[in-house]
């Protein structure tokens, strides 16, 4: 059986060189980007157990140098789950007052599956949107202690799954356009090397858009 990590290594640039031998070069940042965005299944394997199958590659300053023979073992962590839905469409969401709870199924159920935040970083968005909308979300009667679901509400969620889509979101978008298409798929599975993207979707948790 063909190893499907075979295929994802020649897209992957930039490389880095070392006694005549091309390496991946990857910060711990980067090793989280991958966990999060599905990349690295969170059903096969634990963040640590992920990271920690890269000690191998570990250099003195902090990074890992991981080569072609490095990056196909981690195959046995990889994701090769395909979606049995199209992706998630927020403008698809009912307006009008949610409570707490209904909202937090719908981030496990929707929303996660589809991006790199985690369920506690859900929370710190439903607060950034109260902050960012207290007019629209003064609707909202104190004992239900929820928000309400408005126009502006699914926007703010699309921009999420936008900027920061998981593996599966892109995987059920490609699908999706090959149907339209051909109806047969060539996607590709995987991402190409992130630099910078979770200082970037940070700053988007305590800021919003830019």
């Amino acid at each position: 059986m063909t190893n499907p990590l075979q295929t994802i290594w020649p897209q992957i640039h930039p490389k880095t060189k070392k006694n005549g031998k091309e390496y991946v070069q990857y910060s711990d940042k980067d090793l989280l980007y991958l966990y999060q965005s599905q990349f690295a299944d969170q059903k096969k394997c634990s963040l640590n157990e992920w990271k920690n199958s890269f000690r191998d590659s570990l250099q003195t300053d902090g990074t890992y140098l991981v080569s072609y023979e490095q990056f196909l073992a981690k195959a046995k962590y990889y994701n090769t789950r395909m979606p049995s839905s199209p992706p998630f469409d927020p403008a698809t969401l009912k307006e009008g007052v949610w409570s707490e709870a209904e909202l937090d199924r719908l981030f496990r159920e929707k929303i996660q599956p589809e991006t790199l935040y985690t369920f506690e970083e859900w929370q710190e968005i439903k607060e950034k949107l109260r902050r960012l909308y207290p007019k629209q979300l003064g609707q909202v009667p104190k004992k239900e202690g929820g928000l309400f679901v408005s126009d502006l509400f699914k926007k703010e969620v699309q921009i999420i799954l936008d900027k920061f889509p998981s593996v599966m979101r892109l995987r059920a978008i490609q699908m999706q356009k090959d149907k339209a298409s051909s109806g047969k798929s060539h996607f590709e599975h995987g991402p190409e090397v992130s630099q910078g993207i979770v200082e970037k979707f940070r700053r988007f948790l305590r800021f919003g858009p830019r």
